[in-house]
């Protein structure tokens, strides 16, 4: 079954314009591009005319992200030991994962390619000869230069393009490969989180004898782990440096350590509705599904009210927080309010400091969260973007619906099937499909890139379809 997918304008903030192999570090992890961006593009263009292959490889585009983010590319001269060691050193410098090591300007890169070509015609070392990949001619020092200096110009015009092609919107195209669930497993519906940083899974999956444990699978790899001392985990959510999960589990809010496995229960939480944790290591999160929202440290200690009921007695429930990226305010949802109360039901934004909560909507309900500058909600079975301003806490645009699956809602815990990523993945459960289907989407809103159930069954299959320029 083909996956459906979704175009916005490139113009909202916070999209994401390019092709996988040539993207920046910073721009995955949701930072604005700048000219030392466009640099490291350059640098991974001229990695590739030296040395005939990409600096960054994968089989799919979550494993090319992956090597951007984690891997170093391999040096020129290993494969072409006669390309001057400048060269190698220049192009290490364009691709430096932090933007402050690189190159800052084009105009750095000349110079510097100048210099590798002065050098070569005053010792005479341009006449020496290499073979190029795959076969190519020979071809000397003083050529590398030449095309360098080349490519530089073919690459400041490229950027020029690119800067156009932000300003108009691009079709999308798909490319699928698989992914299987844990062998005799199912996957718990709604129970599901993709990190932060967009590489990782975290989901609730279904054994053979009824039970829940937590998974976590790297996008970019062929199989999940599962996480030890997890049994009857829900509702997991991620720290904001991918590193750590917390979730509710026999009336406890615990969190795990991926990396160690350590699992720390820090207080009752009988029946949890949602959690949110902060760069300071503060946990906001609903223990029950009636009363205020509770702020923890993740070190542990007393819980205490950061949302107040709006009468003493109230059945009103707060739920599904989401923290902003200051992780000082934070997104909530009202419900089970009464005409007695005087707070409606709807969208609110709370504090950590003291003060009254900001009504966002009270049209809106269930799970809202925040990403690419965007609220993203389900209203009508629609995946909803809804520009907003963090700095204003306020919407600043119409909504616009950026998946076509069917998309269902917990009736009972007000909760969407949706998680994004603050980089781009976002993943869906499709109500169109058997309960047990989940779908995954790589996008930035102009990019759908969706893992998709292929079979009608209720086999767990899924699949992989991101667009790509």
């Amino acid at each position: 079954m083909a996956a459906p997918t979704a175009s916005l304008a490139l113009t909202a903030e916070g999209t994401l314009v390019g092709t996988f192999h040539y993207i920046a570090p910073e721009q995955f992890d949701g930072k604005e591009a700048d000219a030392r961006s466009d640099i490291f593009a350059l640098g991974a263009v001229l990695y590739e005319m030296a040395t005939g292959r990409k600096a960054f490889e994968g089989k799919t585009p979550a494993s090319v992200m992956a090597a951007i983010l984690e891997r170093e590319p391999q040096p020129i001269t290993v494969s072409q030991p006669l390309a001057p060691p400048a060269l190698d050193r220049l192009v290490k410098t364009c691709l430096a994962k932090d933007p402050e090591e690189r190159w800052h300007t084009a105009h750095d890169l000349k110079l510097q390619l100048q210099g590798i070509a002065e050098a070569d015609s005053q010792t005479g070392v341009h006449a020496a000869v290499t073979v190029g990949p795959s076969g190519a001619r020979p071809r000397t020092t003083g050529a590398y230069v030449a095309w360098a200096a080349a490519a530089l110009a073919i690459g400041a015009l490229l950027l020029a393009v690119a800067y156009s092609r932000r300003e108009l919107p691009q079709p999308t195209h798909e490319v699928r490969s698989s992914l299987l669930p844990p062998p005799n497993f199912s996957f718990a519906p709604y129970n599901f989180a993709v990190s932060p940083d967009g590489t990782r899974l975290a989901f609730a999956a279904v054994g053979p004898d009824g039970k829940d444990t937590l998974w976590v699978r790297a996008l970019s790899a062929s199989g999940a782990q599962q996480l030890n001392g997890t049994e009857s985990a829900a509702f997991p959510f991620w720290s904001p440096d991918s590193r750590h999960i917390g979730f509710f589990a026999e009336g406890k809010l615990k969190t795990v350590d991926i990396a160690g496995g350590g699992i720390e229960t820090l207080c009752d939480a009988p029946i949890g509705f949602g959690g949110t944790l902060n760069h300071s290591g503060t946990i906001v999160f609903a223990p029950f599904y009636t009363g205020p929202l509770y702020r923890l440290s993740r070190s542990g200690g007393v819980p205490t009210p950061v949302t107040r009921l709006a009468r003493p007695g109230s059945g009103q429930g707060h739920h599904w927080p989401f923290f902003l990226p200051d992780g000082k305010h934070f997104l909530y949802f009202v419900d089970w309010s009464t005409a007695e109360d005087k707070q409606d039901d709807g969208i609110y934004v709370g504090s950590l400091d003291p003060g009254e909560p900001k009504l966002i909507s009270r049209e809106l309900s269930g799970t809202v969260v925040y990403a690419s500058g965007n609220l993203l909600y389900v209203r009508d079975s629609s995946l909803m973007a809804q520009p907003f301003s963090v700095d204003r806490l306020e919407t600043t645009g119409p909504p616009v619906p950026i998946a076509q699956q069917q998309l269902q809602k917990d009736m009972v815990h007000s909760q969407s099937g949706f998680s994004p990523s603050q980089n781009g993945v976002l993943i869906q459960m499709a109500a169109a499909y058997c309960r047990n289907a989940v779908f995954v989407s790589r996008e930035r809103w102009q990019h759908a890139c969706t893992y998709s159930r292929l079979h009608d069954s209720c086999e767990s299959d899924w699949a992989l379809s991101c667009g790509l320029n």
